[in-house]
């Protein structure tokens, strides 16, 4: 082993190209790879939307949803089926176990589906796709005082253009609204000419052929042939011959219709600064960045649009890349801060030759972690920086053990190259054990499931790759620079003095003051145990007590402050856009009130905003408003994100005739409702009875806001039942039900692509004639003998109210009743109220009734286990390393005793820092244990290693705290001031990070009085005697006999 070590230390040359190509690999991937604001949600979901215009929700839940959830039931790999149906339309979500191949799932779906065969035959081919959860780089709104297909036809040329540029891959309108040929016939007409709507669509679609003739075969070349009548603008269809009159005279389609180009049955509608508008998303795909795509949209903004485009304006908005620089700007910063202290605090206690190769080794880990970080599915975001500042003061935890330990043996005279190769055969094991361990403790957080596994996947990427990479610094070239010997350089003798002031008072200080103490508590271990467990029955006690909160999910400051309202379903759109105003109203005045200026107010009716995504599929409506209002640059904000949505809501009151209203300035981590109660009975009346009951309770807790007991009634609905005369003279009901559709919902003709985008023809009665009830009773109906017979004399009529959406999960019908919690309420008293009253009261109300909590409290219960039980499963792994390392059953368990007395100083953080608990402290707590069991197996090794010398187990327990003091104190002062700046951090867009860095910080500088303080107190209750016996039935006997 020594002659293999004296040949890598000799290598020093080696050592040192190893070191310039790991940086230069580096920087160089530091330009190269992926960089976004958060990391991208990798679903494991698959999606069908089916559409069947006109049907209602309980259409689509029978004719729809039950068909296709039996056609997937039972397949393996299925983890959960939630199913919505609303008006027209039906969404179907699975959600996949982890182990399941997405892609083959995927086609195993679709095959599944395409064997239905007993769909409606007007619905619309069923959509089959995973969920596309790229990061959006921008918005891009087209606006101005124009009409909007106009500024429709303006955005698809910009979306085409942008779609043209390098560096931009996926661009589309946001919510496009589908293009539509209207052809419309008055029910007089149809009469006179004796026709149906299905006559002149058929009309229409002979009119127009594009087919293939086959291929003519010549002696020269062989030429295709091709019947083309192509047709795609409504004045091209005017010639179209419908008919002929006695005297042979041609009927065409504008002698008998009206034709116009437009839009389809369209509920959205949007706008920006006041104006019609458009929006455009583009999202960074690939190695795409926010910077990138801003880069290239802002230089065709700014260069081509003036050129091209009259009449309109367009603007970036919603822009990621000004979020991205900003947010990283802020935490490289807190990084540089950090890393100034702990190349202040090496300096200060370590000679400056071992200080400065200590120090080069904190940039060539960085730079080389960097280069794996792609190989471990990582990208350049928030959360993978943060990991990089947590990794500043732990990755010269292994340099300065083993540069210690090489400079012990260089002060006991030994050569240079004799003591690197001593003090690395000494400390290496320890070392490669210490790495370990923590690799080990940061391995769970690989397997959290859903979304927060998505985003917290980056954190153990970047510490491992970056302690992989440490690793092979200290062990190969450290230790080469070290064994060379050079002399102070003069340049760092000036550091010499105060670090030699520095070390004498710590010498000092450790020999007259520490080893007197911890000689006194190895006399005195009962009082020393004492004091512990009385400070962790203390902190289980400010737990109980609830001096701290447990606020489960993290939220970040948004760049966005979005207002939801939701009006009565079947709210004319005259009343919606008055809402809207009043909200654009409010924003504005607030924004005056405070002297801030916002960079737009984008505003649509007819659909949710979801943190800037819009919900089209599943919620659609001109009773839906959304109000998004951009804030200024952080450094020119006078609120907040959540103090501005506070003063917004405040300014716009309560108009009294929403169902709800909700602002939010804060993006939720992790997704899903605050609050979910998904109710079930057997009998959906039951289930109606008991969501309406459990909303009403919901409204009487102070501070819930956006209550929804998911029974809103939709719109009156006319039912049509077929009579047994109507049967009689020939009429089935698929016959009246299709005819009256093709009369208000339309027949269709033709359908084909124009510029890329789709193009119905459809053929329709007038716009008054649909508007009209007393049109309905009039209509005639065409029987299978050619006979017109009037539809009152064929069905009955009657009038009733739809539901506006239907939910449905695992095939049960279930009532979504949920809400929001409002600012400053306390998350756990509000689940209090729920889990022991409300809950339990609609229980007892509604026998056979069961309530399922779901949202954001079922998400985080998963990941939740899922951390616990990785957890165990780490503690288990990592006893079985110590175990085979010590050869030992009693020193890997005193060394795993230090985690709950370390958890006592990051709770007591959190308590004096007034920081709730939260997802994102367990994290925190999770990477801390594993620093604190290295700190504690070096002192173990090394007091080892004196017993083995052949000290008495006092002497040598005193002599390992005394030698490992200052190494265990520096690697806890680097590792706590690498994260100082992030803890002083006042930014809002950092706070979500802050409960991990108390963790890990406060319960790192405890763990380290534990280690130098319970850890020799350990060691001398287990083995001041010396056992004739093994140390497991010496461990039982100590525990429980004497």
């Amino acid at each position: 082993m020594k002659a293999f070590l004296n040949f890598i230390l000799k290598r020093t040359a080696f050592a040192n190209t190893i070191m310039v190509v790991i940086m230069i690999g580096g920087a160089l991937s530091a330009m190269t790879i992926r960089q976004e604001l958060m990391p991208a949600q990798e679903t494991r979901m698959v999606e069908l939307s089916v559409d069947l215009p006109g049907a209602s929700p309980e259409e689509m839940n029978t004719s729809i949803l039950m068909v296709i959830e039996n056609a997937v039931r039972g397949m393996d790999g299925i983890k959960r089926v939630d199913s919505r149906a609303r008006e027209g339309g039906a969404t179907i979500t699975l959600t996949l176990l982890e182990h399941v191949n997405t892609q083959k799932m995927l086609g195993d779906i679709k095959n599944a589906v395409d064997r239905i065969e007993t769909l409606p035959e007007d619905a619309e081919k069923p959509v089959i796709s995973i969920p596309s959860h790229v990061e959006k780089a921008l918005s891009i709104i087209v606006f101005g005082d124009q009409p909007v297909m106009w500024l429709q036809k303006n955005a698809e040329t910009v979306r085409d253009d942008l779609r043209t540029l390098k560096g931009l891959k996926n661009v589309e309108l946001a919510f496009p609204r589908e293009q539509e040929i209207s052809i419309e016939l008055s029910e007089h007409t149809l009469r006179q000419y004796g026709l149906t709507l299905s006559d002149v669509a058929e009309k229409i679609k002979q009119s127009s052929p594009n087919l293939p003739g086959g291929t003519l075969f010549t002696n020269e070349v062989d030429i295709t042939l091709r019947t083309s009548e192509r047709r795609e603008w409504a004045s091209q269809f005017e010639g179209v011959v419908i008919g002929r009159t006695t005297e042979g005279i041609p009927i065409h389609l504008s002698d008998i219709a009206t034709l116009k180009d437009g839009f389809g049955v369209s509920e959205i509608e949007s706008w920006f600064n006041g104006l019609p508008a458009v929006q455009i998303d583009v999202y960074a795909v690939g190695d795409e960045s926010p910077i990138s795509v801003e880069a290239a949209v802002q230089e065709y903004i700014e260069t081509i649009v003036p050129k091209k485009f009259n009449g309109i304006q367009v603007v970036i908005f919603e822009n990621q890349a000004s979020a991205y620089r900003s947010r990283m700007a802020l935490l490289i910063d807190n990084a540089l801060i950090g890393l100034a202290l702990v190349l202040i605090t090496l300096g200060l206690f370590l000679t400056p030759s071992l200080a400065f190769w200590v120090m080069v080794g904190i940039p060539t880990s960085l730079l080389g972690g960097l280069v794996l970080l792609p190989v471990f599915g990582g990208s350049l975001n928030m959360l993978s920086l943060f990991a990089f500042i947590v990794t500043i003061g732990v990755v010269v935890d292994d340099a300065i053990m083993i540069g210690e330990a090489i400079h012990v043996q260089l002060k006991n005279g030994l050569p240079p190259l004799k003591a690197a190769a001593q003090g690395l055969e000494e400390m290496g094991g320890a070392v490669l054990l210490a790495t370990s361990t923590t690799i080990i403790a940061f391995m769970p957080m690989f397997f959290v499931p859903g979304e927060m596994g998505v985003l917290f996947y980056q954190i153990p990427a970047v510490v491992i790759a970056v302690l992989l990479v440490s690793l092979f610094e200290s062990v190969f070239i450290l230790s080469a620079h070290l064994s060379v010997g050079h002399p102070e350089w003069s340049w760092l003798k000036t550091l010499a003095r105060p670090q030699q002031m520095v070390n004498a008072w710590l010498e000092h200080f450790i020999e007259n003051r520490f080893r007197p103490f911890i000689q006194t508590s190895l006399r005195n271990t009962g009082t020393l145990f004492a004091m512990a467990f009385v400070l962790l029955l203390l902190t289980i006690g400010a737990i109980a007590a609830e001096y701290l909160d447990f606020d489960f999910t993290p939220t970040i400051e948004s760049d966005t402050v979005i207002a939801q309202a939701t009006l009565p379903y079947g709210t004319p759109k005259k009343q919606s856009i008055k809402i809207q105003k009043q909200l654009v109203e409010a924003a504005n005045t607030v924004l005056k009130e405070n002297n801030m200026k916002s960079p737009g107010v984008f505003s649509l009716i007819g659909t949710r905003l979801e943190e800037g995504e819009v919900e089209v599929e599943s919620l659609a409506g001109f009773h839906y408003i959304s109000v998004l209002m951009a804030l200024p640059p952080e450094e020119e904000r006078i609120l907040s994100g959540r103090q501005f949505a506070a003063a917004w809501q405040q300014a716009f009151g309560d108009p009294g005739e929403l169902e709800s209203l909700n602002f939010t300035g804060e993006t939720n981590v992790t997704g899903g409702e605050p609050i979910m109660l998904e109710v079930f009975h057997p009998d959906p009346e039951v289930s109606r009875s008991a969501a309406l009951s459990l909303g009403r309770r919901l409204r009487t807790i102070s501070g819930l806001t956006s209550i929804d007991d998911g029974v809103r009634a939709g719109k009156p609905e006319l039912t049509i039942r077929l009579k047994e005369s109507g049967q009689q003279m020939g009429f089935s009901a698929e016959m009246v039900a299709l005819q009256i559709r093709h009369r208000y919902h339309g027949a269709e003709a033709l359908r084909f692509v124009r510029d890329g985008s789709e193009v119905k023809t459809m053929v329709r009665l007038t716009q008054a004639e649909r508007n009209s009830i007393s049109s309905l009773q009039d209509i005639q109906l065409r029987s299978t003998s050619g006979k017109l017979v009037n539809l009152k004399e064929v069905a009955d009529i009657t009038q009733d109210r739809s539901y506006t959406s239907l939910a449905r999960r695992d095939g049960k019908r279930i009532y979504p009743v949920t809400a929001d919690i409002g600012f400053g309420i306390d998350d756990d008293l509000v689940e209090d109220a729920l889990e022991e009253a409300i809950v339990p009261q609609v229980l007892s109300d509604f026998p056979g009734v069961s309530i399922h909590f779901g949202g954001e409290d079922e998400e985080n219960d998963e990941a939740l286990g899922s951390l616990g039980n990785g957890f165990l499963i780490i503690l288990g792994i990592i006893f079985l390393v110590l175990t085979f390392y010590f050869n030992s059953f009693t020193q890997p368990v005193m060394v795993l005793s230090t985690i709950p007395f370390s958890l006592i100083g990051a709770i007591w953080g959190h308590i004096i820092l007034g920081c709730d608990l939260s997802i994102v402290s367990v994290i925190g707590i999770i990477a801390m244990a594993g620093v604190v069991v290295n700190d504690s197996l070096v002192l173990v090794t090394t007091y080892n290693r004196y017993q083995a010398s052949g000290q008495p187990p006092f002497k040598a327990i005193v002599d390992a705290a005394c030698h490992r003091f200052r190494p265990i104190l520096l690697t806890t002062l680097t590792t706590f001031f690498g994260l100082v700046p992030l803890l002083t951090e006042a930014s809002e867009q950092a706070q979500f990070l802050i409960p991990a860095a108390i963790s890990i910080s406060f319960g790192l500088v405890f763990g380290t009085v534990i280690t130098l303080v319970m850890m020799p107190g350990f060691l001398w209750l287990f083995e001041k005697k010396q056992p004739k016996i093994s140390n497991t039935d010496f461990l039982i006997k100590r525990l429980f006999i004497n």
